[in-house]
């Protein structure tokens, strides 16, 4: 059976498309020349710790400090490691300490962009080496004139000119420049070349944390035997954050989005009053509450992680014995709520 298949714009477009996927030397050199004078980023990978800041379920702050060594002059500081959920234009270069004066100037977030594609338009005019897979099967070391996925053109050192059809490709290293993580590309100037403290925060969306309160109440005595507080803390900010400082910050929080009150959400359930627990820390800034978790944390990307946040026992509870207001008598017996009432006080072993 016979099939007409129709192709749609001049001949001309036909062969522009078939020819979109490869790249050329011709281009390389091109390239090579717009960005003659402009000097490789330097590559500055994820710190050991970073101090996370969650606002609820209305995203994080998230600070780290990195050192990278610089030359006298014009430099690009290539920060990977950034989250893929980062806030528009949230950076912020808090600090840079080093020999000389650093002058920051500015910042581009760069999605991740480390693709086969970028590595052959970065090597064109460049050795490499391909596998063959015809004959024995050999790595064939060549320069590359043109290459796209599956084929490449490499001109051997003897001239000969051979092209290849293989996937299977080696290079010397990943071009500078290219990162399979997110990254804040900062460009500043520094006096005197040497190694540079630089301490910096942005935000980000899709980190947020909820409060789950669980509590054993002894109705014999009024009191509450333990009343644990646990917090889950969602990430899904595109990176993983390792050995984590974690501030968990409650109330009226004001972000670019016009802010909103924050919530906790509570349930009840059976707790094991036998263990311990380490709790965090409370500092009050107005209305607002900063709980310090005790430690670190590693909060894997696309996972959520319960830890403890306080934990108190043998609380004294008041009872209070009340009928809920209606309008007016209707003449049926009402059933007698019950009110318990905790005081929030050290002294309570609440705190």
């Amino acid at each position: 059976m016979k099939r007409i298949l129709a192709i749609f714009g001049s001949a001309a477009s036909v062969l522009a498309l078939l020819a979109v996927s490869f790249v050329s030397v011709a281009h390389a050199d091109t390239t090579q020349a717009q960005g003659a004078n402009a000097r490789k980023p330097v590559a500055s990978e994820p710190g050991s710790n970073v101090d996370l800041t969650i606002y609820g379920s209305r995203g994080a702050q998230v600070q780290e400090s990195r050192t990278v060594t610089l030359t006298a002059g014009p430099n690009k500081i290539q920060l990977n490691g950034i989250a893929s959920q980062y806030r528009n234009d949230s950076l912020r270069v808090i600090n840079a300490s080093g020999p000389g004066t650093f002058t920051y100037k500015s910042a581009t977030y760069q999605p991740a962009n480390l693709t086969p594609e970028r590595i052959l338009v970065d090597y064109l005019g460049k050795e490499i080496e391909v596998y063959q897979r015809t004959g024995t099967g050999e790595w064939v070391k060549g320069k590359l004139l043109t290459g796209s996925l599956g084929q490449v053109t490499l001109q051997l050192a003897s001239g000969e000119v051979r092209v290849i059809n293989s996937t299977d490709l080696r290079v010397p290293q990943a071009p500078a420049g290219l990162s399979n993580s997110s990254a804040l590309v900062i460009e500043a100037d520094v006096a005197v070349a040497g190694d540079y403290k630089i301490t910096f925060a942005y935000e980000t969306n899709s980190v947020g944390w909820a409060a789950k309160h669980t509590v054993v109440f002894d109705d014999s005595n009024s009191r509450v035997e333990n009343w644990k507080t646990t917090v889950s803390i969602v990430n899904n900010s595109g990176v993983t954050f390792s050995n984590a400082t974690v501030r968990l910050i409650s109330g009226a929080v004001l972000d670019g989005e016009g802010g909103a009150g924050l919530k906790f959400r509570s349930a009840a359930a059976p707790a094991m009053a036998d263990m311990q627990s380490e709790s965090a820390s409370v500092e009050s800034v107005g209305d607002q509450k900063t709980y310090n978790l005790p430690g670190t944390v590693e909060l894997v990307n696309g996972q959520s992680r319960q830890v403890v946040l306080f934990e108190g026992r043998d609380i004294d509870v008041v009872r209070t014995y009340f009928v809920p207001q209606f309008g007016g008598d209707n003449g049926k017996q009402e059933n007698v709520s019950v009110r318990l009432t905790v005081k929030n006080a050290e002294s309570n072993n609440m705190c």
